[in-house]
């Protein structure tokens, strides 16, 4: 966190923020916020809202936005797939071949290309802010050092590392139906940060198919078999809860917000994000160890803050305590005089 009570002069203090280090650690260097647990559910029907804006080109999805609510259970499911903008360019797609005898498509269709082995595995790719870190640490060793801030995430077809949307793609098509729901239900990946219109023209796609990439350069084309639509729509705050209890169990989440809520409607962010990858995988440490609960509310945390001067005396002793801390393991690190940069890497929190 850096010594934040240190250089300002103890004005400010630190506040434990995320999850915890090891579940069942305690609480003390942990908080989020559960804000959302308090939300009011809106009644929107999430399931008929997709259904009626894609049967506006497509005639079995606008027979089933006629039906609505209870109706649409099994017949179309909601993924959600929340990953920064900065990180669309990851994905690979490339527009469907089709013939002058077929009749245009509803909605433009896309081919899915999916880096990787070709199977199922998956690799590790280094997210933007762990390039950024890498360059952070370069120049903590060598303060004159160059460094590129204009780093980015390969796409999956350079990396052969499968990207998210892949992997949630392939978990869609390979998980085990239930006996209750139809198997050649509609699935809506809802996806705001994908960028799909800017290759697309569209805010919406179907994937017609994928096509599995191997390092080699060989490449093997798999036909889905029911419809899967892409859609890059929003959903508002007011929303989210309502929204996320009609989504299916796994969802693509990244960040402290999106996974903690994730977590707290009781969703598995199954695939790795695209940013905060060790709280992603300290949150599902704790939900794994059903502890969850046990994590203190950020928000209640700043309301005892507000309230208790004891509460303010405490948080800032602790922070004191920290703030000592990270500065003596930064002069043992770097030494007793620091460069400009070394100091503003230090002070936001690259020690503590």
């Amino acid at each position: 966190m850096g010594h934040l009570h240190s250089y300002t002069g103890g004005l400010a203090s630190q506040i434990p923020t995320g999850w915890p280090r090891q579940p069942g650690s305690g609480a003390a260097d942990a908080g989020i916020f559960k804000t959302i647990l308090r939300a009011p559910e809106t009644g929107t029907d999430w399931r008929g809202h997709f259904a009626a804006r894609l049967g506006a080109r497509d005639e079995r999805l606008r027979r089933l936005a006629a039906e609505g609510g209870a109706g649409l259970q099994g017949r179309l499911r909601l993924w959600w797939a929340y990953g920064r903008r900065d990180s669309a360019r990851a994905h690979a797609f490339r527009p469907a071949a089709s013939t002058e005898a077929e009749s245009p498509p509803a909605w433009p269709e896309v081919v899915k290309v999916r880096g990787g082995d070709g199977g199922l595995a998956t690799g590790v790719s280094p997210t933007t802010g762990e390039l950024l870190a890498e360059q952070a640490a370069a120049l903590l060793e060598s303060p004159g050092r160059h460094i590129d801030l204009g780093v980015a995430v390969a796409s999956e077809t350079i990396s052969h590392v499968a990207g998210q949307l892949s992997e949630l793609l392939v978990h869609v098509l390979t998980r085990e139906v239930p006996e209750n729901e139809e198997r050649d239900a509609v699935e809506v990946i809802v996806a705001p940060n994908a960028g799909v219109e800017a290759w697309a023209g569209s805010s919406v796609v179907r994937v017609s198919s994928l096509e599995m990439l191997f390092p080699s350069g060989e490449r093997q084309y798999v036909t889905l078999g029911r419809p899967v639509f892409l859609v890059a729509e929003r959903v508002p705050r007011r929303e989210m809860r309502t929204f996320l209890h009609q989504c299916e169990a796994v969802v693509v989440a990244t960040g402290d917000q999106s996974v903690a809520e994730a977590i707290l409607l009781g969703k598995v962010p199954m695939v790795r994000p695209d940013a905060k990858v060790e709280q992603w995988g300290r949150a599902l440490s704790v939900a794994a160890e059903g502890a969850v609960e046990a994590v203190p509310d950020l928000g209640e945390v700043l309301r005892r803050l507000l309230r208790s001067p004891q509460e303010r005396s405490r948080m800032q002793r602790r922070s004191r305590e920290r703030s000592e801390e990270a500065e003596a393991r930064a002069t043992a690190e770097l030494g007793g005089s620091w460069s400009a940069a070394q100091e503003a890497l230090v002070r936001a929190g690259m020690f503590g």
